[in-house]
């Protein structure tokens, strides 16, 4: 069916007719090819016998009391060769392992949008868990130039700041680094809503790229530098903090906006969104299936396509809280019924504590 859509609307186009319809037709078959060869490409593991793995560890998820919970990347079978795996074990340092168990499924628990979370963890590449294997052999590798960054940050977050949970805080709000989040300070986060806030995306960019900007503009830069080298600060922090579509799209409207104020043109924050979708599911049409990337696309068209509509009725409030009330109220709407459908329950608090925290 792609195959024909793709060639119908080359057809059309060549007879120079309907170049609307073409277009569409034509773009629908290619990306119909482009998520069939991406879904001929995904693992299949074999889940419940036990098996030898060879896995290179990528990072630290989460330090507890008696376990360490890291991801690695599968080096052989050679079936599953690049695929990732969660690890739970009582020991973690960066290296290459020889493990034996048997894999799990990557999603355990149940609930509304378990076949959401379990599509989503399979299209990322993320094939399953491995709960406390065997450790046959062990070799230490040297970390490159990011992880030693990424790990000399969060040592020296953890050293410097003296309260374990203002520390984790610190972490995850900067990095997106979760690993040193525990227990009440954990759930509590969670519980109110205000978890969105430690995920990479539009938030983070916008506060680098606004501090960039201004600093720049005080230094006495030209529009152009500044623009510049607010996209190289904020092309460094997805480096470090890792990509997720959250953050990539960010940054693809991101670099719009830079190329708008270089040109001295109206930002067109519509049209930015569209083409941005565009690029993101022609690299990967998977994305499409990932809820990060479908509420990041969904909140950010509501603000755009309400943008000033509620500030009206807020009109009595301070100009701060009247526009951080107006976004907070759009995107939980928009959020809504994804977070129940995805988790079985939403925070009647999160507006409230998003008005509070977020400014």
């Amino acid at each position: 069916l792609g195959w024909v859509c793709f060639g119908l609307g080359l057809f059309l186009l060549l007879l120079k007719r309907g170049q609307k319809i073409a277009l569409f037709v034509l773009f629908l078959g290619a990306g119909m090819l482009l998520t069939f060869f991406r879904l001929e490409r995904l693992y299949l593991p074999d889940y419940g016998s036990e098996n030898s793995y060879i896995v290179r560890s990528t990072r630290l998820v989460q330090e507890g009391d008696d376990y360490f919970a890291w991801q690695g990347k599968v080096l052989e079978p050679k079936n599953l060769a690049g695929a990732v795996v969660l690890i739970y074990s009582d020991q973690y340092r960066p290296g290459v392992y020889s493990l034996v168990g048997p894999l799990y499924p990557p999603v355990q628990y149940r609930n509304p949008g378990q076949g959401w979370h379990y599509k989503r963890r399979l299209y990322a590449g993320e094939i399953g868990v491995l709960n406390r294997p065997q450790i046959r052999s062990f070799q230490e590798l040297p970390l490159s130039l990011i992880e030693k960054a990424r790990s000399s940050y969060r040592n020296n977050i953890a050293a410097n700041i003296a309260n374990a949970d203002s520390a984790a805080l610190a972490l995850a709000l900067t990095t997106g680094d979760r690993s040193l989040l525990q227990g009440e300070l954990k759930s509590s986060v969670y519980m109110t809503g205000v978890g969105h806030v430690m995920a990479m995306s539009g938030l983070h960019v916008g506060i680098l790229l606004g501090l960039s900007l201004t600093l720049m503009r005080r230094l006495g830069l030209s529009r152009v530098f500044s623009g510049l080298a607010g996209f190289a600060c904020i092309i460094i922090f997805v480096i470090f903090a890792g990509p997720s579509p959250s953050l990539v799209r960010a940054v693809l409207m991101s670099a719009w906006g830079i190329a708008a104020l270089i040109w001295g043109r109206e930002k067109q924050g519509m049209q930015a969104l569209q083409w941005t979708g565009f690029f993101m599911l022609l690299y990967n049409p998977l994305w499409l299936f990932d809820y990060a990337f479908v509420f990041s696309f969904a909140a950010t068209f509501v603000c755009l396509a309400t943008r000033g509509r509620l500030d009206k009725l807020l009109a009595f409030l301070p100009e701060l809280i009247r526009r951080t009330g107006s976004i907070t109220i759009i995107i939980q709407l928009v959020a809504l019924p994804l977070t129940i459908c995805l988790f079985g329950s939403s925070s009647l608090w999160s507006p409230l504590a998003n008005i509070v925290i977020i400014p």
